[in-house]
């Protein structure tokens, strides 16, 4: 990704746009020009929507009942629930 003038100012408008620091602003475009899904941060609101961009907090305690129903779902979706051992 290469920054430009372009970049920046698009980050300036969403700066001021959607209350973003200048410098998250700055990586969030650069995200969005990039074409990437999702951003992992730390520093910004779990589940944000910036345009096309999900923000994810890596270090964030899961949805209430989410790894419950991942690691039930896994358990029978597996091998041995399948008959396969």
């Amino acid at each position: 990704m290469q920054i430009d003038s372009e970049l920046i100012l698009s980050a300036i408008h969403r700066s001021r746009n959607n209350q973003l620091s200048f410098w998250d602003a700055l990586i969030v475009q650069a995200a969005i020009e990039g074409h990437a899904s999702t951003l992992y941060s730390e520093d910004m609101q779990r589940g944000q929507m910036q345009d096309t961009l999900r923000v994810v907090n890596p270090f964030s305690q899961p949805a209430p009942g989410t790894a419950t129903r991942k690691a039930a779902y896994l358990l029978a979706s597996g091998p041995i629930a399948h008959g396969n051992r």
